[in-house]
């Protein structure tokens, strides 16, 4: 494409532009993600444009790009997983023996730094799921001492 060319495809594609970022955003759900898809989005229009500079472009074909864009991104993650590194059974198993070990480790270290009222709350709200006002009542005191 020569330069004449480029813009006229840009002016073609720009009032699209921000309803492809928020489309983009919408399929990958963080923005790092979402710029790489914006611009592998526009790339393809761009190429498509090439070949058919006459295609009239809306608002449903280029979110057909970005969403196919995305699917073929998905597909060459799982593609590159390595099956037994991510064998749940495997996983958790091998999890299971070495976290034990790691979790009383840091257990004891925070038995030694910190003083009792600390520690029960840490046991309280992080162990055992309660509520900062839940254990707030149940030493009887308030949320914010």
């Amino acid at each position: 494409m020569g330069a004449d060319q480029d813009r006229a495809s840009f002016l073609r594609v720009k009032p699209f532009l921000a309803d492809i970022q928020k489309h983009c955003l919408f399929l990958a759900k963080n923005d790092w993600d979402a710029e790489d898809l914006l611009q592998e989005t526009l790339t393809k229009v761009y190429r498509s444009l090439q070949k058919a500079p006459d295609r009239e472009l809306t608002k449903a074909f280029l979110r057909q790009i970005a969403t196919n864009a995305w699917i073929d991104h998905c597909r060459k993650g799982k593609a590159n997983e390595h099956p037994a590194l991510f064998d749940e059974a495997i996983y958790l198993h091998q999890s299971r023996v070495s976290d034990a070990f790691v979790q009383r480790e840091v257990f004891e270290q925070l038995a030694d730094r910190l003083n009792a009222r600390q520690m029960v709350l840490i046991l309280m709200m992080d162990i055992f799921s309660f509520t900062a006002q839940e254990t707030a009542t149940l030493l009887h005191t308030t949320v914010g001492q």
